[in-house]
């Protein structure tokens, strides 16, 4: 059974997770690193499925040093098959440490496509850190894997496009009760 490590920063809640959690955990090993405020919905779910994961409290630019040593510290004690990891901080914070230890197969997923090159042009070196950092990039669409291709110049073998799934049945049982109390809040 692989061991893949996935790496998450600040979400406190991420359905995706979950699924992936319920539908791969026969055929992996998973271990979380979150990144962000600890005793997150994330973070209590794993624990309750029995998922390994460890929790780095994260709250700007003065932690970088802090949790890029934890990570390091969590992959090196590890030994992951795969790390994979999702949005900024945790593929900054995570792919820098798994390049350094070798780690074979490093993914990240590109949730975002000119973001930087319309509002922050000095992310785009952190994209293009990632970009060499990573052994595989997954794509969420094709506008995804055009920019990589096109403005990054990302090898195209190195991308794979997969778009977000959605579990409509997952939505389609409503709670009138709860809807009524998010309604009222």
């Amino acid at each position: 059974m692989k061991k893949v490590c996935i790496i998450v920063s600040q979400i406190d809640r991420a359905i995706a997770f979950e699924w992936t959690v319920e539908g791969l955990s026969k055929k992996y090993q998973f271990v979380f690193i979150l990144i962000g405020k600890k005793g997150s919905y994330l973070s209590k779910y794993l624990q309750e499925k029995g998922i390994e994961t460890y929790e780095i409290e994260y709250a700007g630019k003065k932690d970088v040093f802090k949790a890029v040593s934890k990570v390091f510290r969590y992959l090196r004690k590890g030994k992951f098959d795969v790390i994979h990891t999702h949005l900024v901080e945790a593929t900054l914070y995570g792919l820098l440490p798994a390049w350094l230890l070798r780690i074979k197969k490093r993914i990240y997923t590109r949730h975002h496509s000119d973001y930087n090159y319309k509002y922050s042009p000095k992310g785009i070196k952190y994209d293009k850190l990632s970009n060499w950092w990573a052994t595989d990039i997954i794509a969420i669409t094709e506008q995804v894997r055009n920019l990589l291709i096109e403005k990054e110049k990302v090898s195209p073998k190195k991308i794979t496009l997969i778009h977000h799934g959605i579990d409509t049945a997952y939505f389609g049982n409503r709670d009138e009760k709860g809807l009524r109390k998010l309604s009222d809040k």
